[in-house]
């Protein structure tokens, strides 16, 4: 099973041990460490700007870095131009670099992304679709803006499309990058297991009913574990041929100092929420700027700053509320680099898109 996962995964800015954070509005003060101007960081967002790429806020060179795809070997990004070519605007990636003292530009030592789901449409709503059993809403304003590839088109029925959003358990998913597939049979489905059925079937993400593949046992399956499944979609049900898990590891920074900006997409409790794929816990010091503890709800854009505890919660004594940084409105035009072909020159299709992937390495 794959274990890649960059401190929880999907739209979290995390920075240890005191490192600067490069956030929404630029939430946490510029600077280096170690008096050198600059600092290693963690940072995952939509690319809101291809620059090389940009991730909240900052533009981050990718020459020399290593680009991971889903479906497709590792490879070194040799003369900058992943941006555009292989890596979208509304695309969710993790970036794992260094930011300069200005906090505006960054080195990017590994880009990986993150795609949440490969179906086809089974129902077209005003700003929703539905797919693989998620509703999939969509938004054209700055605020967690949808991405379309191509820019002017727009799903219809029975078209395949590849998501790249964020996971909300009450079933549904806000979709940051959406592309047009060619139909290729196998669906990919990745989320949070919120429910495990009597007859060892699963739910993930709220709403969608999944077969484990033959010889699977839900024993060592737990309920907000994160997982993908591949497989092929019948009578609204998706019957996996393979799956694989990518639960958070054991926390190593327990102690640290700690700051992470993104999306809440699960509510646990009055006192637990997840960011992203980070579970932070406040209580009677935590301070709040820019709203109140009420705000905390689903699709809220947070900064927090913290310490991890030995669970791996974030122990949060600040939650600054601010909206996600974004590019200049979209007009319709492709994005800079924009190309219809992957990495092997094919269709715009930036994963696995054959069935050769059925019972493969997940």
């Amino acid at each position: 099973m794959s274990s890649r996962r960059a401190l929880g995964g999907l739209l979290a800015l995390i920075i240890l041990s005191g490192l600067v954070a490069c956030g929404p509005e630029n939430l946490a003060d510029s600077g280096g460490t170690g008096g050198t101007g600059v600092t290693a960081v963690v940072s995952s967002g939509p690319i809101t700007e291809i620059g090389s790429i940009w991730v909240n806020g900052v533009e981050y060179d990718t020459t020399g870095a290593t680009i991971m795809l889903p479906g497709v070997e590792p490879f070194v990004d040799i003369e900058g131009t992943t941006g555009g070519d292989l890596l979208h605007e509304g695309m969710l990636v993790t970036v794992e670099g260094e930011v300069d003292a200005s906090g505006l530009s960054g080195t990017a030592q590994k880009v990986t992304y993150h795609r949440s789901l490969i179906g086809p449409v089974d129902a077209v709503d005003v700003d929703q679709y539905t797919v693989l059993g998620q509703q999939v809403g969509v938004s054209v304003t700055n605020t967690l803006r949808t991405r379309f590839r191509p820019a002017t088109w727009r799903p219809a029925m029975g078209e395949w499309v590849e998501v790249s959003g964020y996971a909300l358990t009450d079933g549904t998913l806000h979709a940051s990058y959406i592309a047009q597939l060619d139909a290729v049979n196998v669906v990919v489905l990745k989320g949070p297991i919120t429910a495990i059925n009597d007859d060892g079937s699963i739910i993930i993400n709220g709403s969608t009913h999944v077969v484990l593949p033959t010889g699977q046992s839900a024993d060592q399956l737990a309920v907000g574990m994160e997982v993908e499944v591949k497989g092929y979609w019948s009578d609204g049900v998706l019957t996996a041929d393979a799956m694989s898990s990518d639960d958070l590891p054991a926390p190593a920074y327990a102690g640290e100092e700690v700051e992470v900006s993104g999306m809440v997409v699960q509510l646990w409790s009055d006192t637990e929420f997840t960011v992203s794929g980070v579970r932070v816990r406040v209580d009677a010091a935590t301070l709040y700027e820019g709203g109140t503890a009420a705000d905390l709800q689903l699709r809220t854009w947070v900064a927090v700053k913290g310490t991890m505890a030995a669970d791996g919660v974030v122990l949060a004594q600040q939650i600054t509320f601010a909206a996600q940084p974004d590019a200049t409105p979209d007009d319709g035009a492709e994005p800079e680099g924009g190309s219809d072909e992957n990495i092997d020159g094919g269709a715009d299709c930036t994963v696995d898109c054959d069935a050769e992937v059925v019972g493969g390495d997940a």
